[in-house]
């Protein structure tokens, strides 16, 4: 009788994942140690050109958590995005664009 294939680590398929990605140009952004983040960040950022990909890697078996599925849930609504640099200087433009943009 064949054994069944051993399930993947989740810390070595992300890795594959993020090696792969690089090897083709992608830039991937993963936090090492989450502990003092916001629960259920997604473990990959990776961009390229104009696409971006939010990634949650689990084992076969892995369940996602409710933090995590809303925070997927979050990133798979967004239609449009901006990037910015922000300086304690340009606070009052921030805190307009924090309280008005995205309504």
């Amino acid at each position: 009788m064949k054994s069944p294939i051993p399930e993947q680590p989740e810390d070595d398929f992300q890795q594959g994942r993020i090696d792969l990605a690089r090897s083709v140009g992608w830039r991937a952004y993963h936090t090492r140690d989450s502990r003092r983040s916001e629960p259920g960040f997604p473990d990959l950022i990776m961009v390229r050109n104009h696409c971006m990909i939010v990634a949650e890697c689990k084992t076969d078996t892995g369940q996602c958590t409710d933090d995590q599925a809303n925070w997927l849930e979050a990133f798979d609504k967004i239609k449009v995005m901006r990037t910015q640099l922000w300086r304690p200087k340009n606070q009052q433009q921030i805190d307009e664009m924090i309280l008005n943009w995205g309504r």
